[in-house]
């Protein structure tokens, strides 16, 4: 009988991004319109990435979380043709090797006794440090909880449950660009520009102050009179503080459709390429402008 493995969803960083970096609350969700899962197969094109995935795991010293990394089951359905199919775009920002780091501890680890999310969290972080030197573990965690996550700049993290309607009528939507990026380069960019006092001062602390506002309000459901507001404001604000993470013709739309307030336009994680997020009053009037855009609804 075939062996089946879980699905697991790709992750969306809802608020955060950046500031998160500057000690902000952070909220990211499950994103179940893209998800991945180990199959078996015929398919042997990643057995490279498998073989050394199946090495550095190997060599990792586990013992602090009391679980143990089946190397040999893993190895041996590697080679019986197991593969990674993920519909997850890769170098979207939205978690393809935190799904794939959830798939192995779910198919191939002992489960950690009693553990709470800080202990996944850290586990999930090494393991992930694979693809990308160094990993939060908040992707990961995401994936293998399939719920949304709450970050809160002080240490803690938490499950929380997001109204779907909170921004009403205001639909949340994600822009394609078309183009993959890579996260660490952007990342690099911004703590070059934090080294400008005046960027610190007139741009991130603004950002910081904004973002966790609409974070508290929304993990609480709190009536917010003013949230539309405070969404303009930051998109107003990225705008003018990331220009070297937004496309150009992702920017000429974002200036578009900005002042009447009925289309805003936000980075989706490190910008770039990539998804950006769209909040719209109505889609059908941004199809209408945008003939060439297709959005994706993120709660729909």
């Amino acid at each position: 009988m075939e062996r089946e493995f879980r699905v697991f969803n790709s992750k969306l960083l809802l608020f955060g991004e950046y500031t998160v970096l500057e000690g902000s609350s952070a909220i990211a969700c499950p994103f179940e319109k893209f998800s991945a899962k180990f199959r078996m197969g015929e398919n042997n094109n990643f057995l490279g990435l498998y073989h050394d995935f199946h090495r550095y795991m190997s060599a990792l010293d586990l013992r602090k979380w009391n679980t143990t990394f089946r190397a040999d089951s893993f190895k041996k359905v590697c080679e019986e043709g197991m593969y990674f199919d993920p519909e997850i775009p890769v170098g979207y920002g939205i978690g393809s090797s935190g799904a794939f780091t959830a798939a192995v501890y779910d198919a191939f680890m002992e489960p950690v006794d009693h553990a709470d999310l800080k202990t996944l969290q850290s586990l999930f972080a090494l393991m992930e440090s694979y693809f990308h030197g160094k990993s939060s573990g908040f992707d990961p965690l995401i994936s293998y909880m399939n719920q949304a996550v709450l970050n809160d700049g002080q240490g803690n993290i938490k499950l929380v449950d997001l109204p779907k309607e909170y921004f009403h009528p205001y639909g949340i939507y994600l822009i394609d660009s078309g183009m993959a990026r890579s996260t660490a380069t952007y990342v690099e960019v911004f703590r070059e520009k934090l080294k400008d006092g005046f960027f610190r001062e007139n741009y991130i602390k603004p950002l910081i102050r904004i973002n966790d506002e609409l974070i508290n309000s929304y993990t609480k459901g709190k009536v917010d009179l003013g949230i539309i507001q405070k969404l303009a404001e930051l998109s107003y604000i990225e705008l003018k503080a990331f220009p070297e993470m937004i496309l150009p013709e992702m920017a000429e739309v974002w200036r578009e459709v900005h002042p009447s307030g009925k289309h805003l336009i936000k980075l989706c994680g490190a910008g770039g390429g990539g998804f950006y997020y769209l909040y719209s009053a109505d889609i059908e009037d941004f199809k209408s402008l945008f003939p060439e855009i297709s959005p994706i609804e993120v709660f729909g």
